[in-house]
């Protein structure tokens, strides 16, 4: 009933200028008005007798007429000063019914909003028509009823009646009808019907609306702005049940509160601010991909935000939840990615044979662009696959839904690789599709192949240790006897030609042997039988001994041969003394044979230092013949002789430096060679050594600590491979990184400032010697140039100050001892350090 009345108050805005605020209330049988205006106050007239309407239009007689003359209303104000509309005046303004009957309903007076409601004229007032006769007839008993009854009984809902035109329009009406007495005496009924049919009609989407938003799956939730001098928020004004599941929190119990207290975070998120966006430009807005983790947990919730406007400055925020889409999503672009870039190809294939999907491997292994290779079918990549075959294969599927076998696949340039392929029969959207993956077996193949050679191998190896082993017995045996009975001969009275038969037959001897015993060696090495025997070794005599074994060869062909231990490496080591000297001699061996002139250097170096053991490094240098690099990569295989001609100056059977190979690994190192043909060759070794620690303490000229303090980046440009090895040996000892170049044009060319923190320049060097190539070096990066420092055999007097006065920075003469290059370097380290300051 209060709506009703809002109505009228709408109508009485429209009709009273004045008029700023109504409020009306029907309540326990009072019906009050309270009009706020500039000529009429806090009228309520709590009791009343008479007409309403005749009251309402009293009220609006007192207007003044400057009001009157404001709305524009053509009436003639009377000798006060005051309009005289009439009644009729007045109701005939009102947009609703309004109407006057008697007890039995005969109708007495009608405004003009009731004729065109009830289609009726004049000439049916005149004849006399029922009011009765307009209402629903199921509504007729509460209508009569309500008349009855005092108007205190009055609710609202009971107020709600349908009214029929003489057309037949049906209308949804709220109905006042009030007795009118006079003197005590009932006079008439005076009504008011307020059309309420499109409110009725709002009413039912509205819950429509409701229905569909309480069941719908997206969440809704609805914000009102509240705005204040200093805050500005959004509060929560509703939300639908699917909020609830979709937030995984009771949001209804967060109804009336702002953004910042359902959660501080919501203002991080920003949603605030697009909230009045929203507001302010009157435009929706789209959140994607909105992440909201309150917990801080590893999975957050992802949402999908639209928010639009609503009047009165509402938002309306619909939420969809898609975390599981996303995961869903990456799931898929995880699958599409695993069968783009699958190892095996992976085809669909129609009935026809046709591809209709062929992934990113299949059209590199095909060698196709993806639109390429989809106009192709099963029988254009393979070889033993026709079209009339594919059709044998789809009909045997139809039994056997998949079928594994083996083909030969092409690429587009023609090359072919074999394959198998796994062809599975499903039905995919209602079409019968084949699922086929295409392996290559090559590789396979190749691994089957080896195996077989593997296998053959191992047969072919135990059929010769088994043939070693016999042989060894038959061979040494009647050799024991040949080489006792030789030294026999020897001490007999022989002529001279017969000691020399007899000397040819002990060498020849002794050769055999050796050969026998290299060939039993190898042959222990590949079945896993040499054992090691670790002792303590004493390196100093170690390296004496070997010398002492050399060194009448080394007299014999004059040849300089040198040793070197390293001071780092402990005066005794544990390893198989036996094997050592085998690999020592072995490449020994080598050096003096192939080297005529010149010299050949030993050393022993200490290269790495564990916990539990050292690693050391030997290297054995010679100025002989040298190796060309095809010959390197081959020098260590079985049977392998640098020189195969026919006439061979050198006797050998191939199977020294295999020997060493298989040595050095089998103590935990490596072997291996550098070496220009016509400059000599070195030949480095590793193996593993155990220690005692306080062996760890020996004598050194500089302390270790000191040593590799210097850190220093330095390259040396040396001709001579075997000084360049003495000179790293040392620099490495100090803790310095070591380049290396053979001539003064390598220096000039591969020189980058800010690389090396000093130079050592040999002075006479082959291309360009050591002063053109300072000059040029000094030439090309001025103040850039490192430190250099000049090293030279030439130790006449007046040699250092003449190379410094050509521009070098230093200068040492060589031989020099290593304290006297590690000084040089102390010495410059720190002029270097203090000039980086």
């Amino acid at each position: 009933m209060t709506i009703a009345f809002e109505y009228i108050s709408m109508s009485f805005q429209t009709l009273l200028p004045g008029i700023i605020f109504i409020l009306s209330v029907i309540y326990f049988g009072k019906l009050i008005w309270e009009f706020s205006g500039s000529t009429t106050s806090n009228i309520r007239p709590e009791k009343y007798t008479g007409n309403p309407f005749q009251y309402i239009f009293s009220s609006y007689l007192k207007t003044s007429p400057e009001k009157k003359k404001s709305t524009g209303e053509n009436f003639t104000p009377n000798s006060s000063g005051y309009f005289e509309p009439t009644y009729h005046d007045f109701t005939n303004r009102l947009p609703g019914v309004v109407f006057e009957c008697d007890e039995t309903g005969n109708i007495g007076y009608l405004n003009d909003a009731a004729f065109r409601m009830l289609d009726v004229v004049k000439e049916d007032l005149e004849e006399g028509i029922v009011i009765f006769d307009f209402f629903h007839p199921d509504d007729l008993e509460k209508l009569r009823d309500r008349m009855r009854t005092d108007t205190k009984d009055y609710e609202s809902n009971d107020n709600e009646f349908r009214i029929i035109s003489r057309k037949g329009k049906e209308y949804f009406v709220l109905a006042f009808i009030l007795p009118f007495f006079h003197n005590g005496q009932f006079v008439n009924y005076s009504g008011l019907l307020v059309d309420i049919s499109q409110r009725k009609r709002n009413e039912d989407t509205m819950r429509v609306l409701e229905d569909i938003i309480s069941h719908m799956d997206l969440g809704l939730n609805v914000f009102y702005h509240e705005k204040s001098e200093s805050l500005s928020s959004f509060r929560l004004e509703m939300v639908n049940k699917a909020s609830e599941k979709l937030l995984r929190f009771s949001v209804s119990r967060n109804v009336g509160k702002t953004l910042d207290e359902i959660s501080p975070m919501l203002r991080q998120y920003q949603l605030h601010n697009i909230f009045f966006n929203v507001v302010s430009t009157q435009s929706p807005s789209e959140v994607e991909d909105f992440v909201y983790n309150p917990d801080n947990s590893a999975s957050p919730y992802i949402y999908n935000l639209k928010i639009f406007p609503l009047p009165k400055e509402r938002v309306a925020m619909l939420i969809e939840d898609v975390t599981e889409k996303k995961k869903t999503e990456a799931t898929l672009r995880m699958t599409s990615f695993g069968i783009e870039n699958a190892g095996d190809i992976i085809l669909w294939i129609d009935e026809n044979a046709r591809f209709t999907f062929a992934n990113e491997t299949a059209c590199k292994r095909y060698g196709y662009a993806r639109q390429d290779l989809m106009k192709l079918g099963i029988s254009d990549v393979d070889t033993r696959i026709t079209t009339m075959q594919w059709y044998e294969l789809t009909q045997i599927m139809e039994s056997k839904q998949t079928i594994t076998m083996e083909s030969i696949n092409k690429m587009h340039d023609g090359r072919t690789f074999p394959v198998e392929i796994v062809i599975n029969r499903v039905i995919y959207d209602g079409k019968k599709q084949y699922f086929a993956f295409v392996r290559d077996i090559s590789e396979r193949n190749r691994n089957i192949e080896l195996e077989q050679k593997i296998q053959i191998a191992r047969k072919s190896a135990a059929l010769k240790q088994q043939f070693l082993a016999n042989m060894s017995h038959e061979i040494r045996t009647p050799m024991t006897g040949i080489m006792g009975m030789t030294s026999l001969l020897m001490k007999s009275n022989l002529s001279i030609a017969q000691q020399e038969y007899v000397r040819n037959i002990k060498i020849s001897s002794e050769n055999l042997l050796n050969i026998i015993n290299d060939v039993l060696d190898l042959s222990k090495i590949e079945a896993g039988k040499l054992e090691l025997k670790p002792t303590l070794v004493d390196l100093p005599e170690f390296v004496n001994q070997i010398k002492e074994m050399f060194l009448h060869t080394a007299k014999s062909k004059e040849i300089e041969f040198k040793t070197f231990i390293d001071p780092l490496l402990p005066k005794t080591i544990i390893v198989d003394e036996n094997r050592l000297k085998q690999l020592a001699n072995n490449l020994l061996s080598n050096a003096f044979k192939f080297t005529d002139e010149g010299e050949i250097f030993t050393g022993f170096y200490m290269k790495e230092k564990r916990q539990d053991h050292l690693l050391i490094s030997c290297d054995v240098a010679d100025t002989g013949m040298g190796i060309s690099e095809k010959n390197q990569k081959q020098i260590f295989e079985k049977f392998t002789q640098i020189d195969t001609s026919l006439i061979r100056p050198f006797e050998g059977t191939g199977l020294g430096l295999a020997i060493c190979r298989e040595l050095s690994h089998l103590m935990g190192g490596d072997i291996s060679v550098k070496s220009e043909l016509g400059e000599g060759s070195t030949f480095t070794f590793t193996f593993k050594a155990e220690f005692e620690e306080e062996d760890l303490s020996g004598p050194i000229e500089v302390s270790p600590g000191e040593l590799k303090d210097l850190n220093m980046n330095v390259l040396h440009v040396e001709d001579k491979l075997l000084n360049q090895k003495v000179v790293g040996f040392i620099l490495f000892g100090a803790g310095c990184n070591v380049d290396f170049l053979s001539n003064g044009q390598e220096a000039v060319d591969e020189y980058i400032p800010g690389k090396y923190d000093i130079i050592l320049m040999d002075i006479q060097m082959p291309v360009m010697d050591g002063i053109t190539a300072y000059k040029e070096l000094k030439r090309l990066h001025g103040d850039k140039l490192c430190p250099v420092i000049g090293l030279s055999a030439n130790a006449m007097e007046g040699d250092a100050e003449k190379f410094m006065e050509l521009g070098l920075d230093d200068y040492i003469a060589k031989p020099f001892k290593p304290k006297e290059l590690y000084d040089k370097l102390i010495q410059w380290s720190g002029k270097i350090y203090d000039g980086k300051k």
